[in-house]
């Protein structure tokens, strides 16, 4: 039988409710108008990511290189020439924070996608294949949940060297876990479904089930704990380009600007700005994530 045909008798087969992940408009709208922290989110989120795509055009001074230090100007507060001030070594901190928008974004979503995409697959794999499948590829993932993820992920960075690069593949490590657990149940509380069945009997192969007909339909609670996790995934690469374990010092970096800082607490806006544009954006996109997940399950809607 051919693929467009059985696609079309699982379409018939599969119930209204089995779960492919749609986005209701109409929820979306009504979620807007409820929940104000999911505008302001989507809003604070839409700053940041223009300020990363204008940060060349926006900047005032050279963030970077040797040309970006200005000895006659240390740890200088806030002027005119310098609105967030100067760090230790003159550079304009108000540069550095919009360049660093473009480094410190797109790292967290990074991690939350490699991560989901290999946990979800290692989840959905164990869950359909069981047996022998499932204990070696769970125990696989307990292994690594075992270690918080911090300190997994510093463990990882420190083996790899410091590094925008080597931070990514250390937290991508530290975060697959989670997504696999969390498919593995997914995949199992969909497996048992008529229309799963229906679709095997009709002589759909293996692959075709997982991907194209269970996964479809367990995907929106993934969906939802990557929205949650990008947030963190950002806190915690700022905690390891403080700790020294991120991009290179000279790379203008929210968490490298903080740790930079600490022998100057008492110069306050050398760790403020970056500090609070770290507390800002992850703010925002837990309060996304919060609507997306208001507006995916029914269940909790406030209608």
């Amino acid at each position: 039988m051919s693929t467009s045909s059985i696609s079309s008798l699982t379409r018939a087969s599969a119930p209204p409710s089995a779960g492919r992940a749609r986005v209701d408009w109409r929820a979306v709208r009504h979620q807007l108008k409820q929940n104000p922290l999911l505008l302001v989110g989507l809003v604070v989120l839409i700053f940041f990511l223009l300020i990363g795509i204008f940060a060349e055009s926006l900047a005032p001074h050279e963030p970077r290189g040797g040309e970006a230090q200005n000895m006659a100007k240390l740890r200088q507060p806030p002027d005119a020439e310098n609105p967030f001030g100067t760090d230790q070594l003159g550079r304009d901190i108000l540069s550095r924070l919009l360049y660093g928008t473009r480094l410190t974004i797109p790292s967290g979503f990074l991690v939350i996608l490699f991560g989901s995409a290999i946990g979800s697959a290692v989840g959905a794999i164990a869950g359909y294949l069981g047996g022998s499948w499932d204990e070696l590829l769970m125990r696989v993932t307990e292994l690594f949940m075992a270690f918080p993820t911090i300190i997994l992920a510093m463990a990882v960075a420190a083996a790899l060297g410091p590094s925008t690069r080597n931070a990514i593949i250390a937290l991508t490590i530290a975060w697959w876990p989670f997504y696999a657990r969390m498919m593995r149940g997914l995949v199992l509380s969909v497996k048992p479904n008529e229309f799963v069945e229906a679709t095997r009997s009709i002589g759909a192969s293996r692959p075709y089930i997982l991907f194209r007909t269970i996964t479809p339909n367990a995907i929106a609670p993934i969906i939802v704990m990557m929205t949650l996790d990008i947030g963190n995934a950002i806190l915690v690469f700022a905690g390891l380009s403080f700790l020294g374990l991120g991009p290179d010092p000279t790379i203008p970096e929210w968490g490298q600007m903080v740790a930079s800082s600490i022998d100057y607490f008492a110069k306050w806006w050398m760790w403020f700005y970056p500090g609070m544009s770290i507390a800002l954006l992850v703010m925002a996109l837990n309060f996304i994530g919060d609507g997306v997940r208001d507006i995916t399950d029914p269940r909790l809607r406030k209608m």
